[in-house]
C-alpha cells in the first residue's frame, strides 16, 4: 500500500514499482493469499442442550479491494470471529440438538451466507466456512448413549423372543405333524395286524383243521406274545426290562388279548 503524504495514493503489486520518494513511501503489505480462521463457539440449542461448536473460515481479499481490506478492518481475524459468533448464536437456538447435527451443512451455508455478506464491505470475500465439530456437554452425550443403548436393547430383546416365538410354533406345528403321522401309522400298523388275523383264520378254516376261531386266536397270540420276548432278548437298548414271566402266564397274556379284540371278530 503505497501513501502519498499519508494520503492512500495506490496499490503496489507484486514486481516492480515506481514511486515519488519521500512524497510517496510504502505504508504496508495486504497478503492475497486464502487465509484460515478457527473459532469456537458455545450456545444452547432449542431444547436447552449447551453445545460447543468448532468452525474453519476460509477467506481472502477480493480482487479490487485491496483499498478497503487494508484501511477498513483493524483485526480482521476478531471481526471475522464476531461475525461466525453472532450469526451462529441466531441460528442454534432455532433447532434442537438433534436437528443442529442432521442440519450442520444448511447451519453453515446460513452462517457463510451472513458472514459474506458483512465481510464484503470490508473488501474480502468468503471462500469456505465448515462446522468442523458439534460436541454437546458430556452428561448429554453420556444420556444420549444410554437412550441409544437402551433402545437397541430393546429392539434386540424384540427380535430374540419374536425368534423364540417362531421356534416355539414351528417345534410345536412339527410335533403335531409328527403325532398325526404317528398316528396313521400305528392305525395302519393295527388295521394291518387284524387283517393279518382275519386272513389267518381264514386259512386255518378252510382246511381240515378242526380248531375253533377261539383257538386259533389264541395260538396266533401266543406266537405273537414268544415273537415279542425274542425281540426284547436281540434288542440292544441300555435300559433293562424286567418282566414277570412263568408257562402259565401265557393262558393270561391270550385270555387278555382275546377279551381286548373279540370286539373285532
Amino acid at each position: 500500500m503505497i501513501e502519498n503524504l499519508g494520503k492512500f495514493e495506490k496499490v503496489g503489486n507484486p514486481g516492480l514499482n515506481i514511486f515519488c520518494w519521500p512524497l510517496s513511501a510504502p505504508r504496508g503489505s495486504l497478503s492475497l493469499r486464502v487465509q484460515s480462521v478457527a473459532v469456537s463457539i458455545e450456545t444452547k440449542s432449542l431444547d436447552n442442550v449447551v453445545l460447543s461448536l468448532k468452525l474453519s473460515i476460509q477467506y481472502q481479499v477480493k480482487p479490487g479491494s485491496e483499498k478497503e481490506a487494508y484501511y477498513s478492518l483493524t483485526n480482521t481475524t476478531m471481526q471475522i470471529q464476531s461475525y461466525v459468533e453472532d450469526s451462529v448464536r441466531a441460528s442454534i437456538p432455532k433447532l434442537t440438538l438433534d436437528n443442529v447435527f442432521a442440519n450442520k451443512d444448511d447451519i453453515a451455508l446460513d452462517v457463510k451466507g451472513h458472514l459474506a455478506e458483512a465481510m464484503e464491505s470490508f473488501g474480502f470475500q468468503i471462500i469456505q466456512l465448515l462446522i468442523t465439530d458439534i460436541q454437546p456437554n458430556q452428561k448429554v452425550v453420556y444420556a444420549m448413549n444410554e437412550i441409544n443403548s437402551a433402545k437397541r436393547l430393546k429392539d434386540a430383546a424384540t427380535d430374540r423372543a419374536e425368534a423364540e416365538k417362531i421356534i416355539k410354533v414351528k417345534k410345536a406345528e412339527a410335533e403335531a405333524e409328527s403325532k398325526f403321522l404317528s398316528g396313521v401309522g400305528i392305525a395302519r400298523q393295527r388295521q394291518a395286524i387284524v387283517d393279518g388275523m382275519k386272513e389267518s383264520v381264514k386259512t386255518f378254516n378252510s382246511g381240515e383243521s378242526t380248531m375253533n376261531n377261539k383257538e386259533i386266536i389264541n395260538m396266533m397270540m401266543t406266537v405273537q406274545y414268544l415273537d415279542l420276548l425274542t425281540t426284547i432278548g436281540h434288542t440292544d437298548t441300555p435300559s433293562t426290562l424286567f418282566l414277570g414271566h412263568q408257562p402259565s402266564g401265557v393262558v393270561d397274556v391270550q385270555q387278555q388279548l382275546y377279551a381286548g379284540m373279540a370286539n373285532v371278530y
